[in-house]
């Protein structure tokens, strides 16, 4: 397999990213799940969703989504909104009133953006962090990609041990 990006740089920026974010955001599974995550959805190949779809970034994140947790989630919380601004050297006007083409610009120009995004999502996850691949793979279909997403637990944990 071709890789197009230093693996070890992309996972050192997560982790960098995840700790500016704070402490709770940033331990060994959290920055292996955000990792394996961009592996799966994109191979750190592609920014922009193949076709028509409207996902960004390594992480495939789509601007709605991000528009979700900000209205749903960060938008509450307003030092995780400051910290998410430190983290991803943003303005504040995104992380508390998101506009839809703020998002799809910030997802593609600002891996930080996405990092941030990716890992928030699993934090909402009711459930404890993954310590395996195969119960990364488990939350990733059941969180990230979802029941009408296209992929499956093999396919996250195929993806993941080829690294």
């Amino acid at each position: 397999m071709v890789k197009l990006i230093n693996h070890s740089q992309i996972k050192t920026l997560i982790g960098e990213v995840l700790f500016s974010l704070g402490d709770k955001y940033a331990s060994e599974d959290a920055v292996n799940l955000v990792y394996w995550t961009g592996h799966v959805e994109s191979n750190y190949k592609y920014i922009k969703q193949l076709g028509l779809g409207p996902a960004k970034s390594f992480w495939q994140i789509e601007p709605n989504t991000a528009i979700s947790q900000v209205e749903n989630y960060i938008k509450y919380r307003k030092n995780l909104a400051l910290q998410c601004c430190r983290a991803s050297m943003t303005q504040i006007k995104p992380w508390l009133e998101p506009e839809t083409v703020d998002w799809g610009h910030l997802l593609t120009v600002n891996m930080a953006t996405a990092i941030i995004h990716c890992r928030l999502k699993y934090w909402r996850v009711p459930k404890p962090l993954p310590t395996s691949i195969e119960q990364a793979g488990e939350q990733w279909k059941e969180y990230f990609n979802t029941s009408k997403g296209k992929g499956s637990v093999s396919k996250f944990v195929s993806a993941v041990k080829s690294l």
